[in-house]
């Protein structure tokens, strides 16, 4: 009796979601057949970069460096930058400095700080785009003052900034196609130790009143920022 060649073929096709197992009859000498299901099989659930089907992830087209600066700290008089590498796919390290250094319009109303805040992020999206949560540290030098305000507040002998860090978490999004230019929304909380000069605030010549010392703990940071990306190696 004639013996048919075929025998029994099973692979697993899986994506983030679920697993799909294919029990397909290949012949011995026609592979067409697995390989026409797979290409139908990833038109409808496209592989993760990890999966079976996929060997690599695709490099990220905007490189793994970033440069940004927040709209609403510039709004306010501070200057400011970050930049940041991307040095996984879901990792990434940065350093925020700001600087402001004058007075707005009168002596007693200032805004001067000068500010470090080195951080890491994790990117649940990855390729540092999408939903993000941050650790930091910060040191920041202050010297502050309203005009509603009786004390100006100024880190003792402006040797002794606030020390401390948080955490934090933001959104970034692709404002341009091949995503170089790039949009972005944080916000942090921090706890910080303050060792700080109380001044009657009347002008550059107040009195010293008194010198503090205690914790802080609320919002340290919120940013609404524009992204640049690029690489340093040739394409």
């Amino acid at each position: 009796m004639r013996q048919n060649n075929w025998e029994n073929n099973t692979f697993i096709y899986k994506n983030q979601s679920q697993t799909v197992e294919i029990l397909a009859l290949r012949n011995n000498g026609n592979t067409g057949f697995v390989s026409s299901l797979r290409r139908l099989l990833s038109a409808f659930y496209p592989p993760r970069p990890n999966s079976g089907i996929s060997d690599s992830v695709a490099a990220d087209p905007s490189g793994k460096w970033r440069l940004s600066t927040s709209l609403p700290a510039w709004i306010a008089g501070v200057t400011n930058i970050a930049g940041e590498y991307v040095f996984s796919r879901h990792w990434s390290a940065g350093l925020y400095m700001s600087y402001s250094g004058w007075n707005y319009f009168r002596q007693t109303q200032k805004f001067r700080v000068a500010e470090f805040r080195p951080e890491v992020r994790y990117w649940f999206g990855g390729n540092a785009r999408g939903f993000f949560v941050e650790g930091h540290l910060a040191v920041i030098s202050y010297n502050v003052a309203l005009p509603s305000w009786n004390f100006r507040y100024q880190d003792r002998g402006g040797s002794h900034p606030a020390l401390g860090g948080g955490i934090g978490a933001g959104f970034r999004c692709n404002l341009t196609g091949d995503g170089v230019w790039q949009g972005e929304a944080s916000v942090g909380f921090g706890g910080y130790y303050l060792d700080y000069d109380r001044f009657e605030n009347t002008g550059p010549q107040g009195r010293l009143v008194d010198s503090k010392k205690r914790g802080f703990f609320g919002v340290d940071h919120f940013t609404v920022s524009i992204v640049y990306s690029f690489s340093t190696h040739k394409r």
